[in-house]
């Protein structure tokens, strides 16, 4: 699955100090699919891709859910200043914020829904989890972000112009 980027990053190339610093930051190895990905542009918009979600589905979370599908609206990039919006370190302050568990790393999110790394029970190769805050329920997405790509489905495969269900898609829900 490819991603398409809506518009140029705000933040730097990344590098490999970027990269060293980041995983000493937050005490853990980001996976090689997400950093080629970084590679290609520092994070930013992409052109909208849902994730489908497996059931059982909390009840709490189906408000969050298009139709059974998690929304993907941008990757965050690997930026270390603070003030910088759409990116990783962003995690500590939201996490506090938004009363989230430790040991997440966020890649993107409103407030009320986020889409992370869950380091909560390992330090490599995380798998990647629907955070809903308000409750703090997270559904598993994905075992590890290579599986996530690959879940990836854009759009306009699922719904039409107009958010109605255009079809079922590849990997959806069943209904």
């Amino acid at each position: 699955m490819g991603v398409t980027w809506l518009q140029p990053s705000t933040h730097p190339e990344l590098s490999e100090a970027l990269v060293r610093e980041a995983e000493a930051h937050f005490d853990v190895q980001f996976p090689a699919a997400w950093l080629a990905l970084l590679r290609m542009q520092n994070g930013g918009y992409i052109e909208q891709q849902l994730v489908a979600v497996a059931e059982p589905v909390p009840d709490e979370a189906r408000d969050y859910l298009a139709d059974g599908f998690v929304s993907v609206n941008q990757f965050f990039g690997i930026d270390p200043d603070p003030d910088t919006e759409g990116s990783i370190y962003c995690t500590s302050y939201m996490t506090d914020e938004w009363d989230l568990p430790a040991g997440l790393v966020l890649l993107d999110g409103d407030g009320h829904t986020w889409l992370a790394f869950d380091y909560r029970s390992t330090r490599t190769d995380p798998a990647i989890v629907f955070v809903v805050a308000d409750g703090g329920i997270i559904v598993p997405l994905a075992s590890s972000f290579d599986d996530f790509l690959l879940k990836l489905t854009p759009y306009s495969s699922v719904f039409d112009e107009d958010g109605n269900r255009a079809s079922l898609g590849r990997r959806g829900p069943s209904e």
